[in-house]
């Protein structure tokens, strides 16, 4: 009988653990007048935002567009902003610039001394602007974001993997920062 009564107990405590996961994940905060607020975090001002590309300062040529394509992407799944390439007709943009995309090994093949795990970092300044006003509504430098790849034999993953990790970072991060204090 005991076991019985800890089995259902562990049932409900997963249950409302899995309620209490679903209602956080939805976004809260505190309002002094309303108490907790449940909502996206997402500005309310603001329905459109344009992805132009970022401007590459670095030699690692294409990754300003699939950077571009990332962001667009992220952007349209996660907010609820129309997204578009065109800053003359959203009424705002996020523009930014890559400042570096660099490679660092982390580990070493005692047996042939070759990088045995690569990190690719990328790191960016952006800014969200307000097209109707030219208000800065968001600004950030040196925003970094990191991959990781495998370029030994046996594995042989390509440096694109690694690349490719790194944009998820930078992208998912930027776009966590377009949401409000909560």
């Amino acid at each position: 009988m005991s076991r019985t009564r800890s089995s259902i107990a562990w049932i409900l405590a997963s249950v409302s653990l899995l309620v209490g996961l679903s209602i956080l994940s939805q976004g809260c905060a505190i309002s002094a007048s309303d108490g907790y607020v449940f909502d996206s975090g997402f500005r309310s001002d603001v329905r459109s935002i344009a992805t132009p590309m970022f401007e590459n300062r670095t030699f690692e040529h294409g990754v300003e567009a699939r950077l571009a394509e990332a962001l667009t992407k992220e952007l349209n799944r996660v907010t609820p902003y129309a997204v578009t390439s065109s800053v003359a007709e959203a009424d705002s943009a996020i523009t930014g610039v890559i400042k570096v995309v660099h490679r660092r090994q982390l580990s070493v093949n005692r047996d042939s001394g070759l990088g045995q795990e690569m990190a690719m970092e990328i790191v960016v300044d952006f800014q969200w602007r307000d097209n109707r006003t030219g208000e800065t509504l968001l600004a950030r430098r040196n925003f970094r974001g990191a991959g990781t790849y495998i370029p030994t034999p046996g594995v042989a993953e390509r440096t694109r993997i690694g690349e490719e990790g790194a944009i998820a970072s930078v992208v998912q991060g930027l776009v966590a920062e377009l949401r409000g204090d909560w």
